[in-house]
């Protein structure tokens, strides 16, 4: 995690969001390449080991925060008053966690689309792909909105 330490700024959710997908571009441009002869399916395989690691890393780091805010401790005796403050301390934290979780997946969104539907269209025009285009193109926009839970269209 020493690569996401250049700024004052260190959010280990962002970080592993960030090499995730450094690792998947490593893995996806080396791929059906002459980089992969040259350096070998090792690599790859050592690569795609990084990715799911850190995205479970991602997934743990964001969504356990939040779902921590949400368990309810039946073991620890308290007045009933007393769990009432706690479960509004804890649902006020989850708001605000939550809100930062989705904050950071718009963001990611918007700066995603406007790329891929640009990158899709100059596809799509390509003269030497002709009518094939649509065959390669596995998500259309619409796709990957949804897919990003549609986060742009509820939240702009």
């Amino acid at each position: 995690m020493d690569e996401c330490r250049d700024g004052l700024h260190y959010d280990p959710t962002l970080c592993h969001l960030f090499l995730m997908n450094n690792c998947l571009y490593i893995v996806q441009t080396t791929k059906n390449s002459e980089l992969e002869t040259i350096l070998g399916g090792v690599m790859i395989q050592k690569h795609t080991t990084k990715v799911r690691q850190h995205h479970e890393s991602y997934r743990r780091s964001s969504w356990n925060k939040v779902l921590d805010f949400l368990k309810l401790d039946n073991n620890v005796p308290m007045q009933p008053n007393e769990v009432a403050k706690s479960m509004k301390n804890n649902l006020k934290s989850f708001n605000m966690v939550f809100g930062e979780i989705c904050k950071i997946r718009i963001s990611i969104a918007k700066m995603f689309l406007p790329t891929y539907e640009n990158f899709i269209e100059k596809f799509q025009s390509a003269p030497e792909l002709g009518q094939h285009a649509e065959k390669y193109i596995k998500y259309g926009t619409e796709d990957i909105k949804a897919r990003l839970g549609d986060l742009i269209q509820k939240n702009s």
